[in-house]
């Protein structure tokens, strides 16, 4: 995958994201069920941000400062998702749903962090190859 499409996996889920954010009164069930069924959903949202953001940003930064700014940018979108919906009708902003987002991005760099010798072998071997194509093409 190389880093134009990258980019635009993370341009793509963020929409996903927004779009979502856009939905007036968007709920899953009601009462508890919400809660439990909802606050998952925030947390893989969020997980799947951090990672296509780290392979978007794999391509120009070494791991840690690619973990770290993939993070911090989930961590930013989070909470201007929640100042977003703010402004949606039958929707609020809510700090806990910042933290259940700031979790799966955490969860993400946590993963890649201990996976990084594999992940950065497997990432490293795939360019290569996806190099090679490209010449022979």
């Amino acid at each position: 995958m190389n880093k134009i499409i990258s980019y635009l996996l993370v341009v793509f889920w963020c929409a996903v994201i927004f779009w979502l954010s856009s939905k007036p009164g968007l709920a899953i069930a009601s009462g508890t069920l919400d809660f439990v069924t909802r606050k998952p959903a925030h947390i893989f949202v969020y997980f799947v941000l951090s990672i296509l953001s780290f392979r978007a940003l794999i391509f120009d930064y070494k791991i840690k400062k690619a973990l770290i700014l993939a993070f911090g940018f989930s961590l930013l979108y989070a909470i201007s998702d929640e100042i977003h919906q703010i402004l949606v009708p039958l929707r609020e902003g809510k700090v806990l749903d910042i933290i259940f987002d700031a979790t799966g991005a955490a969860l993400a760099a946590i993963i890649i962090w201990r996976l990084q010798p594999l992940v950065v072998t497997r990432l490293l071997l795939l360019e290569a190859s996806l190099q090679a194509n490209m010449k022979k093409g």
